[in-house]
């Protein structure tokens, strides 16, 4: 009687580890049936990629073509341009300063000296030297520039400006 009572316990223990074994292998599977399922879902649905990105949604939301449309548009309602000045009857004069909307962007260390400007950009040019008095001419700029226009000249000593920078 007791040998078939091990008997009996031996065997339950053997189908308990198959069981066991059987269960494992079958939830390993159906994980990973499930993990390429959502892949496969993520794949052909980009949106929920996006959705499911934690970098993405820390940094902010994707800008739709609308937004950025509207962001460009702004961004090219202030376009940067380029003028070039000449020091005329003189080489070189480095205590000559280029002033853009009050700071200083240049010096006239050799006769020109070319700055970026923008939309309502004030240029002036501070002389101090009262012996010597100078005169700057606009000599290139881009074909955007309204005001100043080409030839446009300055003379003088102290601080001269030009008209305000108007773009088209």
């Amino acid at each position: 009687m007791e040998k078939r009572k091990e008997r009996r316990t031996s065997n339950i223990k053997i189908d308990l580890g198959k069981l066991m074994e059987y269960m494992l292998l079958r939830s390993i599977f159906v994980l990973l049936f499930v993990l390429l399922l959502i892949q496969g879902v993520f794949f052909i649905l980009p949106e929920f990629r996006t959705q499911m990105n934690t970098a993405l949604s820390l940094e902010g939301k994707p800008i739709n073509s609308e937004e950025l449309i509207a962001l460009a548009g702004s961004i090219s309602a202030s376009p940067w341009a380029v003028i070039n000045l000449k020091l005329l009857n003189y080489a070189s004069l480095p205590e000559v300063e280029v002033l853009l909307d009050g700071k200083e962007v240049g010096n006239f260390i050799h006769d020109e000296v070319t700055i970026n400007v923008k939309q309502g950009s004030i240029i002036a040019v501070r002389n101090m030297n009262q012996q010597r008095p100078v005169t700057i001419v606009i000599n290139k700029k881009t074909p955007n520039i309204l005001e100043p226009t080409e030839e446009v000249s300055v003379s003088g000593s102290g601080i001269l400006f030009f008209k305000p920078v108007v773009i088209e």
